[in-house]
């Protein structure tokens, strides 16, 4: 199990001073060949907050920024490309509200021109009444023939 993990990513850095040679020291000299050792964790993927929503209902795309930064939150170029976090995903996969239309009435005359009627209702996907304006305005019935 351990063998199909990859370990972590950090860089160690560390400073030798110039003017102290690869040879042991004169015990007299306290001065250690290594003037820092710390440790660097690797650069990390970043990401800012989704979008809202391109759309309210229907199959809609929300997106956000992902950046490489490093450990003081500079841009690097360093991340493992593989470990990008997604900037772009679906949404909004709710149905939209559609027109319910009712049965036409009988007409107001037996003969001659006459009027027939029937109700239109805007309906979510739960079968609620909800605000004709939520429903395509393009496909609105006639009421009255």
């Amino acid at each position: 199990v351990s063998s199909e993990t990859s370990p972590p990513r950090i860089k160690y850095t560390f400073f030798l001073p110039k003017d102290v040679p690869f040879s042991k020291q004169k015990s007299s000299d306290k001065k250690s060949p290594f003037m820092a050792f710390k440790q660097r964790s690797a650069p990390d993927w970043v990401s800012e907050e989704w979008s809202t929503c391109s759309k309210s209902c229907g199959s809609g795309w929300q997106r956000r920024t992902v950046e490489c930064r490093d450990e003081e939150g500079n841009v690097s170029t360093e991340c493992e490309r593989a470990l990008r976090l997604e900037d772009i995903r679906p949404c909004g996969d709710v149905p939209c509200p559609l027109w319910q239309l009712g049965p036409w009435s009988s007409c107001s005359q037996t003969c001659g021109s006459g009027i027939r009627r029937r109700s239109a209702l805007c309906m979510d996907y739960l079968g609620r009444v909800t605000e004709a304006t939520k429903c395509p305005p393009s496909k609105e019935p006639t009421m009255v023939t």
